[in-house]
């Protein structure tokens, strides 16, 4: 085997220790406990010359990979070699303007617990469309049994209609962020849903137009936060939303709800992080809030210091862009 300067090994370690993970590097024929290895790579040439570096050396117990955050890839495809590096758990492409089609051999990586994909320096595509990454389908990610963090940031994925039913396939799933994905499907008919460990879900910024659908609400057992923002959600907020009783945060803002807010929001003792399009009274009974939103809509009103009373936590209050008008009393 090759050996590897140890001045490199060092300087490999020093920056790893920074992140504070496992895992070992091999040098002159003896494993070195030492921290995980973050490679920073700032363009396709480096990240060929990174795969030629890992053959070479034989990193092969590589468990946690992070490209770093703006970095300057300007479109280049996610490389193939990452996909044959099954012994990682922690694989972290965000805001790395990697592009094109992710490749299905993901899903070798049967390893990964948190797995975090798209976004792009915008700063250097002021003038036009960032790259972005999209899938074909999302069978692949079945595979990946031990996953509990899958984070897509403007990825599209609208390809894939069962989106729903192929992540509640994993049971160890606690965290699901799909931001600006283009998702269109909501699977509103789907009655049952089995996300046994879900505790974050976010899909906000999507292209939904329907209802609230039933499946979310088998949720109401695990969720601690919730966010649709940003949709084209319709209809009515249902009375059942009350029933999320460990939920701490809840953002609904810039959709098309109607209708009246339900009072059974005021049931959620446990929030205290509300962002809405409306008012209902029963919340300023809540005494947990931390921070509440409840500018950009058409709501109006008077919101006065009797309001604010049993809000003792209340640090952020934001009415901006509305007709409310705030009493001094």
């Amino acid at each position: 085997m090759p050996s590897l300067d140890l001045n490199v090994h060092f300087m490999i370690m020093g920056i790893a220790s920074l992140l504070g993970l496992l895992t070992k590097i091999v040098v002159n024929g003896m494993e070195s406990a030492a921290t995980t290895l973050s490679i920073e790579l700032s363009s396709s040439t480096s990240v060929i010359h990174a795969s030629q570096i890992m053959r070479k050396y034989h990193v092969t117990l590589l468990t946690s990979l992070w490209v770093g955050s703006y970095n300057e890839f300007k479109g280049a495809p996610i490389p193939s070699f990452l996909s044959s590096i099954r012994s990682l758990t922690y694989l972290d492409l965000l805001d790395a303007s990697f592009g094109g089609l992710i490749h299905p051999q993901l899903g070798n990586l049967s390893n990964l617990h948190y797995l975090n994909l798209g976004g792009s320096y915008y700063s250097s595509y002021s003038e036009k469309e960032p790259p972005s990454l999209y899938v074909e389908n999302l069978h692949w990610i079945s595979h990946l049994s031990s996953l509990e963090s899958l984070v897509m940031f403007q990825v599209d994925i609208h390809k894939e209609v069962h989106w729903v039913e192929l992540t509640s396939m994993l049971s160890s799933l606690s965290m699901l962020f799909l931001y600006d994905c283009k998702l269109d499907n909501m699977s509103p008919s789907l009655k049952y849903v089995n996300f046994t460990s879900l505790t974050f879900l976010s899909i906000s910024w999507n292209h939904f137009i329907y209802d609230i659908p039933n499946w979310l609400f088998n949720l109401n057992t695990s969720l601690l936060y919730l966010d649709l923002g940003g949709n084209q959600l319709t209809g009515q907020i249902l009375e059942c939303l009350g029933q999320f009783k460990r939920l701490e945060s809840l953002s609904l803002e810039d959709n098309f709800f109607d209708g009246p807010i339900p009072s059974s929001l005021g049931n959620l003792s446990s929030l205290s992080i509300l962002e809405f399009s409306g008012i209902p009274s029963s919340l300023w009974l809540l005494p947990n809030f931390v921070y509440l939103d409840i500018g950009n809509n058409s709501f109006v009103g008077t919101v006065s210091e009797a309001h604010l009373k049993k809000l003792s936590k209340l640090k952020s209050l934001d009415m901006s862009s509305t007709s409310l008008i705030f009493k001094v009393m």
